[in-house]
């Protein structure tokens, strides 16, 4: 840091009640939203190290919000983790430390929100995901963290992105986008829109069921990847769910969904060489069959059977709620992220619409509603389409 920013956060870290001596700060992470930096303090000759971070305005216009939202959902699940007696709670979820003035944020003079956190001790991530058995430990994990907040009976948390995954109006933004096709890729997305278009109405599945009831609203991650996870360095057990900025009301199924659709791609999500993109048959059994070990008891509660009547003709209950619902909200994210900005100008790619189909196809497939008419290699990645049984 030069001189004028290690003012600013030396001023911004003093407005926190940390007690002890400031031994250091320095940029951490390489996260695209806020400003993260990490402080070592010594406190009576033991080094305690702190998170420092700057909420970004351009994506949460209310910081306060996304503060109060992390505030609620960890006080409740450091709640839960005390009265099943666990130990390590403080590296099980993050721990907000306030300001001097009671507040969880500080308001600088230039009106940046600062958090700070009390930084998680011998802990790893990882970025990719190359064995089954991270798969099922990612699913067991967010299966866990979807369980344990299933039960929450605090406040209603705040939209801190309003229409985040409403469906309705992503589609309204594809049409805009369609009606002015501002660089002229209208034409080279044809095959993408085609398929779009034949299942707007399947893509309102989440959100319809969300307004009228018939799915239960709980609360969301909406950012369900594995470098999300906390694992501890020395046995290897996944601790903590971070990133919390984006937790929210909604259904369970935007995060399963998300997950699979990050987990099971075998390329990076801008991969350009769309070869390169195909579903892991094998993450995928291993990645649901962990979050249905931990997910299960609660997705009884979640009106199963209410998922394949809302899903588009599929009149299914029990573990085929999947049909009914993930592949929707697959279908929701990489629209967002793939053909409307695309069209629009933003970005040179779309991969994640041919793991959408790739993938959308093959759940099917496992959940034994159509046939895949080709190969799985030696990998487990499958190449293929449903021939028969889409519902």
């Amino acid at each position: 840091m030069n001189a004028i920013q290690e003012k600013e956060i030396f001023d911004v870290i003093s407005q926190f009640a940390i007690y002890g001596d400031l031994v250091s700060c320095k940029p951490l992470g390489n996260g695209h939203i806020n400003n993260t930096y990490r402080s070592t303090f010594s406190q009576g000759g033991a080094k305690v190290r702190y998170t420092h971070q700057r909420i970004n305005k351009d994506v949460f216009k209310q910081p306060d919000q996304v503060v109060a939202n992390i505030s609620a959902v960890t006080d409740f699940l450091r709640d839960s983790y005390k009265k099943e007696g666990l130990e390590d709670i403080s590296r099980r979820t993050l721990t907000l430390v306030p300001c001097k003035d009671g507040k969880l944020f500080y308001l600088d003079p230039q009106g940046n929100y600062w958090r700070t956190y009390l930084f998680v001790e011998n802990v790893t991530t990882y970025e990719i995901l190359d064995s089954t058995t991270l798969a099922q430990q990612l699913g067991q994990t967010i299966g866990e963290f979807q369980n344990r907040l299933a039960s929450y009976n605090g406040p209603r948390l705040f939209d801190t992105i309003p229409r985040f995954h409403d469906m309705h109006l992503r589609y309204q933004q594809l049409d805009d986008a369609l009606a002015r096709d501002p660089v002229g890729r209208k034409a080279s997305a044809k095959a993408e829109l085609d398929f779009l278009e034949a299942n707007r109405q399947r893509g309102m599945v989440l959100s319809d069921g969300l307004a009228s009831g018939k799915l239960r609203e709980g609360i969301t991650h909406n950012d369900t990847k594995l470098n999300n996870i906390l694992f501890d360095e020395a046995t290897g057990e996944a601790l903590c769910v971070i990133d919390l900025d984006t937790v929210m009301p909604g259904t369970v199924l935007f995060d399963t969904g998300d997950m699979i659709r990050t987990a099971t791609n075998t390329a990076a999500e801008d991969e350009k060489d769309l070869s390169k993109v195909t579903f892991n048959f094998n993450v995928f059994r291993a990645l649901i069959g962990g979050y249905y070990s931990k997910a299960g008891a609660f997705l009884t509660d979640c009106n199963v059977d209410d998922l394949g009547k809302i899903g588009g003709g599929c009149a299914c209950g029990g573990k085929n709620y999947f049909s009914a619902g993930i592949e929707e909200a697959v279908t929701l994210h990489d629209l967002y992220t793939g053909r409307v900005k695309l069209l629009n100008g933003r970005i040179g790619c779309a991969g994640g619409s041919s793991l959408r189909r790739n993938g959308r196809e093959l759940i099917l497939k496992i959940l034994g509603l159509g046939e895949v008419n080709g190969n799985v290699n030696e990998a487990g990645v499958v190449n293929g389409n449903v021939v028969e049984g889409l519902g």
